[in-house]
């Protein structure tokens, strides 16, 4: 038995590993977790009571689906006495961010305060910020459904959200993948011809806030029998690597690759889509999804599960500034996109309550 255990686990995918199976059945965990998250139990078997475990892994584990054991066995096993974590920051060469737990084998702690020290974009040497004076949240922010590490003040703006608004899993939309390539790579043309009925296919490196550059591939739409119902429809498509988040409104006809998604209502309505567009390319959207719902793990990736949790306030919320936002896009699509897009910005803001102070500050 050990007084302390420090380690860097691997940062391998137990799906990549050949006794995966076996692994799951001895650490009872379901689903495709880092291999890394593994070791929190190997530290509880060989460290003393009250010993000390230090671990520097991935912290996709923080808020994604498949670590949510490992929060619970933390929380019932440990009790934390540190978190420094990293927000679209890379410490190391990987294109992954990182979080260090620092911890004391204790079972059962409750109500007691964790430090917590977030390294941010262009706060100079990074080793040096994990050093720095960090803030305390209760222990009680820490859920089995997802680890916020966010400074109470912060916290509000959350609760704020979840209060007002319906998570966009219970909206009446539909969303998918975009279209596999290499399942009609025989039929992709760049140059579509006359006489045909063609479907057009975006890149997701193509797509920014509002507007996409052409398709640069063509496929005729008769071998996409699976959606053609719905090619006469407009529909948003978004990328699922992005620094930025951007949503672009899909002309008929006109689908995404499969690195992006593509949302579709299911029961068709411009003025939906056009007030789900200005919320999804606001500033604030991008600041609280990233903040609150994304998750950590793979650099600028959008998740599909973290999105849907997202809450958007229906229209009848506030029918006025539901209408002034779906009027402000229809703008920009008609004239500049700066102008609008900030005054979307102020008015998804006083959606869910909040002044314009909330976006700077933080």
């Amino acid at each position: 038995m050990f007084d302390i255990v420090v380690s860097n686990p691997p940062y391998i995918n137990i799906s990549k590993i050949k006794s995966k199976n076996s692994l799951k059945d001895k650490f009872k965990v379901n689903g495709n977790v880092d291999v890394g998250t593994l070791f929190y139990c190997i530290a509880y078997d060989y460290l003393d009571d009250n010993g000390v475990v230090c671990y520097v892994t991935s912290n996709k584990w923080l808020g994604s689906l498949s670590g949510a054991w490992v929060r619970k066995f933390i929380k019932e096993h440990f009790r934390i006495v540190r978190i420094v974590n990293t927000y679209r920051v890379r410490l190391f060469e990987a294109h992954m961010e990182v979080c260090i737990v620092l911890a004391i084998k204790e079972g059962g702690a409750k109500n007691y305060d964790i430090e917590v020290r977030m390294i941010k974009p262009r706060m100079g040497y990074r080793w040096s910020a994990i050093r720095q004076k960090g803030y305390y949240i209760p222990s009680s922010q820490l859920t089995d459904k997802i680890w916020h590490l966010e400074p109470p003040e912060v916290m509000s703006i959350y609760y704020t959200i979840q209060k007002i608004g319906t998570p966009i899993s219970k909206w009446s939309l539909r969303i998918t993948t975009g279209i596999r390539l290499r399942e009609y790579a025989s039929a992709i043309t760049t140059s579509p011809q006359e006489g045909t009925e063609w479907v057009g296919i975006i890149k997701g490196r193509d797509i920014q806030k509002y507007f996409h550059k052409q398709p640069s591939m063509w496929l005729p739409r008769s071998v996409m029998p699976a959606i053609s119902n719905s090619d006469n429809k407009y529909r948003i498509i978004f990328s699922k690597m992005n620094a930025k988040t951007g949503f672009v409104l899909a002309e008929p006809y006109i689908y995404g690759d499969e690195t992006t998604y593509i949302l579709e209502l299911v029961d068709f309505n411009e003025e939906v889509l056009y007030y789900l567009l200005g919320i999804l390319n606001s500033s604030f959207f991008d600041w609280c999804f990233r903040k609150f719902y994304a998750g950590g793990g793979i650099e600028n990736e959008v998740k599909l599960y973290a999105l849907k949790k997202f809450p958007i306030p229906i229209m009848e919320v506030d029918r006025c500034l539901a209408d002034s936002i779906i009027e402000a896009v229809n703008l920009i699509y008609n004239g500049d996109l700066a102008d609008h897009s900030n005054d979307i910005d102020n008015l998804v803001l006083g959606l869910y309550g909040l002044s314009a102070d909330y976006l700077y500050i933080y």
